[in-house]
Parts: C-alpha cells; structure tokens; sequence
C-alpha cells in the first residue's frame, strides 16, 4: 500500500478554527457585556440636565423642594427614582410640561418602576383630558402593576370609556372585577357602558352592585335615573334623582400614586392642610412632621406653626400665648385668629373664642373649621339657634367630615327636631364608616407597593423619600 494511500486525512485543522472560533465568540460575548455593564454603571460622559424651572415668586418651602430634587439628578442623571422624584415634587406644584419630561427620562432608566407611566399619564390628561398617549402610559403602568394596584387600569378603563372605545373598556373593567367582584367603580363603569349602548337591563343590574358604595353611590343614583327616565319610568328617575340630590358626594377612590404627588406639596397653605388633616386623623407624628417643616422653610409663620403643635398636644395655655404672637405679628390674618379661636375654646372660653372665630370668617367667608369651632364655642355658651346656623354651615363646606354631622344632630335632637337630627347622625355614621374604608384601602394599596419595592434592588421609598408615608408603613406587619 502506497504511502500516499495510508495517510490518515488530517482533521486538526478543521478543529483547531472550529476552537478558534468558538473562542473569539466567547470573547466577543465577554467584551459587549463589558461595555455594557460599563456604560450602564459608569456616570455619563454628557448627563441630561433636569429641565429649567421657573423659581421667581414661589414660595421658599416650594423652592426648597424643588431645589433639593433638581440637585439629586445633578448628582444623580442615571437614576430612575430621582428623576421620577422630581417630577412628583413639579407635579403638586403645577409645572406639568417640565415634569413631563421628568417623567419620560425616569421611564426610560427605570423601566419596571409603575409610577413614572402613571403619574406621566395624569399629568396629560390634566392638560388635555382626549390626549391618546395617556393610553399607552396607563396600559403599561397597568400591565408593571399586575394585581397589587388598581388605580393604573381603573384610569385606563374610565379612559377608555371616555372615548367611547367600548369593547376595550369593558375588558379592562372585568379584569377588574376578576381580582375582585365587588369593585365598585368598576360595576359602575360597566353599567355606564351597557347605558351607552342602550343596554338598560344590564346597566341597571350592574348598579344595583354599587349603589351602596361610598365611593360610587351618588354617581350610580344619577345614572339610575338616567336609564329609568329613558325607560319611560318617570316616577322611579325622580326618586332616584331625588337620592341621588340628598347623597353626600362619592368619596374619592385610593390612589396610593397620587398620594405621593399630595405629600410632596411644600407651599404653606397646603402644609397647613396637611397638618390640619393629620390631626383630625389622630396621625399625631405626622402633623408633628409637617409642622417641623413649616417652622422651618416658613420662619415667618413659626408662631402658627408652634400653635398648631401646641394645640396638637392639647397644651391650651402654651398654645394660646403663641396664638397671641401670631395674631400680634399679623392681625389680618385668618389663620392667626382661628388658632387663638381653637386656643380660647380648649381653655373653655367660649365667649373669647367665638369672637376670634367671627373674626376669623370676617377675613375668611369659607374658612369651614371655623364655622364648625364656632358652633361649638355657641354650644358651650348654651346659644343652640346660633351653634345649628354656625353647624349648617359647616355642614355645607365640610360633607365629607362625620363631626360637624354628629354635632348637629345632637343639637338638632335637643331642639326636639327629631326626623332631621336622625337624618343628620345617620349621615355622619356613613361618612365615618366611609372613611374607615377609604382608609382600609389606602392601607393595601401602600402595603401591597411596599412589598413590591422590598423585592426590588433599590426601593422608591428609600430613594425618593416620598413614599409610600411612614405613618403607614409603622403599621404593615413585620416579614411582609
């Protein structure tokens, strides 16, 4: 046999570019994660700067805020959360067009994050309510949600609805529905739909499904007695219609995203608000918070804010002496005078705090804690005509607080004014059990973002500092 017919066919060659290449790809794979991981971690070479905010005449608190966030994306252009902070903070105080773009660049570094869509989404719609890419916004906010918020798909749907895309709005409603049967804006949401197609059979069984909600009753009524109306049932719309008069107003739904946008608001009055809001909730740290913050970015009002505290410890006669200077350093001021009022009646000077509180509506005709204080200033003077007005009218401005309610069905009650104090109370006991629910709700839309945030790598709450609030999260059961 010939030599050349016994050589074996040589294969390391073939092998050896095979390795080869499979190395260089290897390597190739290595070097782009590389780059990548480098050019996602490494500071960018040109940042984005945050967008130019008009700061002339605004409030110090408010341009304290916004000065803070607009340094963190400074200090930080690739994060997600500081961009998305800023916006919030832009938000609540009214420069919408820069906190569009906040929010576009927060999307853009922090994909997963549900908030940044949604609040984005909010923000168009408040300038152009049709504005079709509020769609989009809401779909994928809904879609990073899943099932641990509903606010995100339940403004999708009512969106939707709006535009009269029917069939889509109706499938995000029963998605609703899905997670949980009781939904009540969501069966309010199909009845308005099966109404838009003149549907009444169906309308009107979804309303009867929340026509007892605190959050839906008033709007179900009204359409009630849309649909009997146009089913020729004249008698049955004007009782509906007449319910629907005599119904307080729907409380408005959770929203634990918006609520961000509530608590990043700086400008004085709404602290005030705020602090005033947290002591009628028995939130007692929280106004103590706010309070701090107002002395603070508002030295000019630290009498005020000192009261405010002084009254929030029930320490009447401290509380009375700083409502003093506060009156004092500003006379004409509605605040002062409401304060030294709820000074004068925790030291049960009935007579000195009504005149503070007259004078208070003087400066301010819709001061609404104010009317209800002075009726009970009256009371205590034993004048039930004067303290009934005073209550009516509290009643008027403040539908959606159980206390003036109550504290003028006992007085109507004492006048002997039987049917309408019964009326009054009844009202104050569903406004109280309507709060519990709100607050209830409030409560698992936090807990649920928080344990979403817990299983991220870094939390909104630790970097924005906004939320979810730390009144709440105190109260979240510990491993969850």
């Amino acid at each position: 046999m010939s030599a050349t017919t016994d050589r074996v066919p040589d294969k390391s060659g073939p092998v050896r570019r095979r390795h080869f290449l499979l190395l260089l790809a290897v390597v190739t794979v290595a070097a782009l994660a590389g780059v990548g991981a480098w050019r996602l971690l490494r500071p960018s070479a040109t940042p984005r700067e945050p967008p130019a905010v008009p700061l002339d005449g605004v409030e110090p608190g408010v341009a304290k805020a916004i000065e803070a966030r607009l340094a963190r994306v400074r200090a930080e252009p690739g994060s997600g959360p500081a961009w998305g902070s800023l916006g919030v903070v832009l938000t609540a105080h009214n420069f919408r067009t820069a906190a569009d773009s906040c929010f576009a660049e927060a999307e853009s570094l922090d994909p997963n994050e549900p908030s940044w869509p949604y609040l984005h989404a909010r923000t168009l719609l408040q300038a152009n309510p049709t504005d079709e890419r509020a769609a989009e916004l809401l779909a994928r906010s809904a879609e990073l949600c899943g099932t641990e918020s509903d606010a995100p798909r339940l403004q999708l749907a009512e969106f939707l609805l709006a535009r009269g895309r029917l069939d889509e709005a109706e499938r995000q409603f029963r998605l609703l529905l899905e997670r949980d049967p009781d939904h009540a804006r969501a069966r309010l949401g199909l009845a308005r739909a099966a109404a838009a197609r003149d549907d009444p059979k169906v309308a009107l069984d979804q309303l009867r499904s929340c026509a007892d909600s605190p959050f839906t009753r008033k709007a179900a009524l009204q359409l009630t007695a849309e649909v009997r109306q146009a089913l020729g049932d004249r008698d049955a719309a004007r009782a509906a219609l007449a319910e629907a008069a005599a119904a307080p107003d729907d409380a408005p739904w959770p929203d634990a995203f918006l609520e961000t946008v509530e608590e990043a608001k700086a400008d004085r009055a709404s602290r005030f608000g705020l602090a005033t809001q947290a002591q009628r909730e028995g939130r007692a740290d929280r106004a103590e918070e706010l309070i701090g913050e107002l002395r603070r970015d508002y030295p000019e009002y630290a009498d005020m804010a000192d009261c405010r505290s002084l009254l929030n410890r029930k320490d009447w006669a401290a509380a009375e002496l700083a409502a003093r200077r506060a009156v004092q350093q500003a006379p004409d001021s509605a605040e002062a005078q409401f304060l030294l009022g709820a000074a004068l009646l925790g030291r049960d000077d009935a007579e000195g705090a009504a005149a503070c509180f007259r004078r208070t509506l003087r400066l301010q005709p819709d001061h609404a804690e104010a009317y209800d204080r002075l009726g009970q200033a009256l009371a205590l003077r034993g004048d039930r005509a004067g303290a009934i007005e005073a209550l009516r009218a509290a009643v008027r401005y403040l539908p959606q607080q159980a206390g003036p309610r109550r504290r003028l069905g006992e007085l109507l009650a004492q006048e002997g004014h039987d049917a309408e104090a019964l009326e009054h109370l009844r009202r104050a006991l569903t406004v109280r059990v309507r709060a519990t629910i709100r607050w209830t709700m409030t409560l698992r839309c936090h807990h649920t973002s928080l344990k979403r945030q817990r299983r991220k790598t870094r939390s909104f709450a630790g970097a924005s500092g906004l939320y979810p609030s730390p009144d709440l999260t105190k109260l979240l059961p510990r491993g969850s």
